[in-house]
C-alpha cells in the first residue's frame, strides 16, 4: 500500500504533521511519497527536505499515479478532491484548524476521512455536520527524555520559545514576563528564543534591554534549526507556552517528551494536554470564538505571572513535575499510533 502525502512544505506546522505521519508510514512498512504545493520551504529535517517533490517538478496527476491514498495537511480545492475520488483513491485530510475557512467545509465534507488531532477539533466539525471523522490525540514522536531523579533544581532556568507559529501565537506581554523574572527573584535565568523572521523588531529590542540589564542570566538564541531546538528543552526546567490558540500543540507536547514541564494557558486544545502532573495550566475566564467557532484564548498575564513567581520561589515543586512529566505519555504515542492504523488500513 503506498501513501501519498500532500502539504505547503513552506508553513512549519503543515510541514512537520506530514513528515510525523510519514515516519509512522515508513515504520509500518508502508510505501510513501511527499508532494509539496509550493516550491518554497522550510529546512526542517534534512533526512526528508530533499525527498519533498516541490511544486513545478512533477504534476499532480502524474504523481498520483501508484498512490493508493493521499493525505493533505492543507485543505486543497474541491475538484482536486474529486478527481483523486475518480482515480478511485482514497482522500483523507489531516486538519490544522486554525487555517480553515467556511470555503473549507465542502472539500472536507467529500474526503473519506478527517483525521481530528484533537477533541475540540473532533467536536467542532461534528458541529458542522461532518461524519467522516477520526480522532487521532496528536503525538510528536521524539524519544522520551526523563531527567535524572536526583536533578538540581537549585536556580531554575526558564524557557521561552517563539520560532516559527509561536510569536503569532502570543503577545509582547509574555516577553516582559520571562525577561523580568530574574527582577523578581534573583534564582532566575531565563533563556528566549526566536527567528527574525517570526518576532517584530520592536520584541527583538525589548529582549535585547533585557539582556543588557540582566547579563548572563538572560540568554538569547536566535535561528535554531528544528532538529537542534531539543536539547533547549532538555537544558532548562520549565518551558513558558503562552499561546493565545492552537492545532497540534507542538510546543507543549515537544517539551513534555523533552522531561520540561510547562506553563501554559488552559483553554481548547491545551487543555486536552496540559494537567497538573507535566506542568502548570493558567485557568483564563474568557475564550472568544471566530465565525468558524474556533477559540482563541484571552489570556491571564496576571495569574501566570503569580503562578511563575511561585514556581520559582518553590524549587521542589518544579522538580516534582519533571518527575511525572512524562506520566501518560506512553498512552497517547500508542493512541497516536494505533488510531492512525485505522484510518491507512
Amino acid at each position: 500500500m503506498s501513501i501519498g502525502i500532500v502539504t505547503r512544505y513552506s508553513r512549519h506546522e503543515a510541514a512537520f504533521a506530514a513528515i510525523r505521519v510519514a515516519e509512522w508510514a515508513l515504520r509500518s512498512g508502508r510505501e510513501l511519497s511527499l508532494f509539496s504545493i509550493t516550491d518554497r520551504r522550510v529546512s526542517l529535517d534534512p533526512r526528508w527536505d530533499q525527498h519533498v517533490i516541490p511544486y513545478g517538478q512533477r504534476l499532480f496527476t502524474d504523481w498520483l499515479d501508484g498512490r493508493d491514498q493521499i493525505m493533505w495537511t492543507t485543505v486543497p480545492h474541491p475538484e482536486q478532491v474529486y478527481y483523486v475520488k475518480q482515480c478511485r483513491k482514497k482522500a483523507v485530510m489531516l486538519v490544522l484548524w486554525h487555517e480553515l475557512y467556511l470555503e473549507d467545509r465542502e472539500s472536507l465534507a467529500m474526503m473519506d476521512q478527517v483525521i481530528c488531532p484533537t477533541q475540540a477539533c473532533f467536536a467542532l466539525l461534528y458541529g458542522w455536520g461532518l461524519r467522516n471523522l477520526a480522532m487521532v490525540p496528536w503525538d510528536v514522536g521524539y524519544p522520551f527524555f526523563r531527567k535524572p531523579p536526583d536533578h538540581l533544581v537549585r536556580r531554575p532556568r526558564l524557557f521561552l520559545p517563539l520560532w516559527d507559529g509561536n510569536a503569532r501565537r502570543t503577545e509582547m506581554t509574555a516577553i516582559d514576563l520571562v525577561g523580568r523574572a530574574p527582577l523578581r527573584d534573583d534564582r532566575a535565568e531565563a533563556t528566549i528564543a526566536y527567528n527574525s523572521s517570526t518576532i517584530r523588531s520592536a520584541g527583538v529590542r525589548k529582549m535585547k534591554e533585557f539582556r543588557k540589564w540582566f547579563g548572563d542570566r538572560i540568554r538569547l538564541v536566535k535561528g535554531v534549526h528544528p532538529l537542534d531546538r531539543l536539547q533547549l528543552y532538555q537544558e532548562h526546567d520549565l518551558t513558558i507556552w503562552p499561546s493565545h490558540w492552537e492545532s497540534l500543540c507542538l510546543t507543549g507536547l515537544t517539551s513534555i517528551a523533552m522531561g520540561t514541564p510547562v506553563m501554559g494557558f488552559n483553554f481548547r486544545p491545551t487543555n486536552e494536554i496540559l494537567s497538573e502532573t507535566n506542568g502548570i495550566p493558567v485557568r483564563c475566564p474568557n475564550e472568544r470564538t471566530n465565525d468558524l467557532g474556533l477559540p482563541r484564548v484571552i489570556p491571564n498575564y496576571e495569574l501566570m505571572d503569580d503562578l511563575l513567581h511561585q514556581a520559582i520561589q518553590d524549587p521542589d515543586y518544579i522538580r516534582q513535575l519533571q518527575g511525572t512529566v512524562l506520566d501518560g505519555a506512553e498512552d497517547r504515542r500508542h493512541a497516536f499510533e494505533q488510531r492512525l492504523s485505522n484510518v491507512f488500513i
